[in-house]
């Protein structure tokens, strides 16, 4: 039995006057526009967002609610779902969400977040667009001031970082020019000083003899810090080569050479497979040999020195480790052991310029890595550091 045509008429009167309810009372702006951008409606809430009544709303064009950016972002959507419509016209529509920027009677604009969709007849073809718009005026000043802050933090920190790449060159052309500068007298003195002891040794007594050497080894060890500190400058402005490195082939090298300089000692070294890294070969091998030097000079006062190098892959990077059965150090001064001149023994026992491991820190954080020790007095010393992996080894040890 079809309904009565009284009850189609009520049920229709309720559902428009619910929507008209809804739209009416609802926060955001509901809009209807034909298909020449005109309005048929709009909700009473325009006039809280745009100042204008709803009157004189329907009254204006849409060039005239909007900005002309939005107005042609606008127009540049439309003619893109019109044509996709044409292209797919059986393929569902999801409504598109706009950020449009509206003029407001009082002056100045309001943004707001627009979710539009096509009203279609029964054919499916557009007859009209629905518009629900959002206040999102708050939001985007936030973002611009984010945005503002942002730029402005870049722009410190570029200024800042200028400054300190500024600073940082003037401190190492300094240090090169003080340490170059200073080698020229040191060595007039090492020169007149060998002088002396040669032409004069019948007349210098028991007293000079030993002052003329106490000079020589003092002048060489202030060659040697000379020497240290401006390897340690270079490595700032040196340019880093990455390749693949066989770190296991670059190990087993240097121990041959540390070999051949330490005859007389009993050097037990145990050199576990290494996982490959990427870096600069040149740069790594010197972290080898100072760490492994380092090891050798600090085992000097065991009958065997028993020295193992190690590591494994972890993450992007890979962790290696030199461990050494020496005396060792207090793990309170662990963080003065990469610092320039710091030294935690004595140097007549143990001599060095104690710039090693400030180099072998500089490089490895020049590649991305870090480096820390482990040691117990008299218990001997683990040296751990880090560098980034490689998928394949193309390079050999030299």
């Amino acid at each position: 039995m079809k309904p009565k045509s009284g009850k189609i008429e009520r049920t229709l009167r309720y559902s428009e006057d619910l929507y008209r309810l809804l739209a009416d009372n609802i926060s955001d702006v509901i809009f209807t526009l034909d298909m020449n951008l005109r309005y048929t409606y709009c909700s009473p809430s325009v006039q809280q967002l745009r100042g204008y009544s709803v009157e004189e709303t329907m009254a204006q064009t849409l060039d005239q609610v909007l900005t002309p950016a939005s107005y042609q972002l606008v127009k540049t959507t439309l003619d893109y779902e019109l044509a996709r419509g044409k292209l797919e016209p059986t393929t569902p529509r999801r409504p598109r969400t706009l950020e449009l920027e509206l003029t407001r009677k009082q002056g100045g604009t309001v943004w707001t977040e627009v979710k539009v969709s096509f009203l279609r007849d029964r054919k499916g073809s557009p007859v009209g667009i629905l518009g629900i718009s959002r206040d999102i005026t708050a939001r985007r000043l936030a973002e611009e001031e984010i945005r503002r802050l942002n730029q402005e933090l870049e722009l410190r920190v570029a200024k800042r970082t200028a400054e300190l790449e500024a600073t940082n060159r003037e401190l190492e052309a300094f240090s090169y020019s003080v340490s170059h500068d200073l080698m020229v007298p040191l060595l007039a003195i090492e020169g007149f000083a060998r002088l002396l002891a040669k032409r004069d040794a019948d007349r210098l007594q028991g007293k000079g003899t030993a002052y003329v050497d106490i000079i020589l080894e003092n002048a060489r060890r202030m060659q040697q810090l000379i020497s240290g500190l401006l390897a340690f400058s270079r490595l700032s402005h040196e340019s880093v080569e990455p390749m693949a490195i066989d770190m296991s082939q670059v190990t087993e090298s240097v121990v041959r050479e540390i070999r051949e300089t330490s005859q007389g000692r009993t050097l037990q070294f145990t050199c576990n497979p290494l996982p490959a890294c990427h870096g600069d070969q040149m740069m790594i091998r010197q972290v080898i040999v100072n760490l492994l030097s380092n090891a050798v000079k600090f085992t000097k006062p065991r009958d065997t020195a028993y020295i193992e190098v190690g590591g494994w892959p972890e993450e992007a990077h890979n962790v290696y480790y030199i461990k050494d059965n020496g005396v060792g150090f207090d793990m309170q001064h662990a963080t003065r052991l990469f610092k320039v001149f710091e030294r935690l023994h004595s140097g007549k026992e143990f001599p060095g310029t104690g710039i090693g491991l400030s180099i072998v820190e500089r490089i490895v954080a020049r590649h991305g890595g870090k480096v820390w020790a482990e040691g117990k007095i008299d218990g001997g010393a683990t040296f751990y550091f880090t560098l980034p992996r490689a998928t394949s080894v193309r390079a050999v040890a030299r």
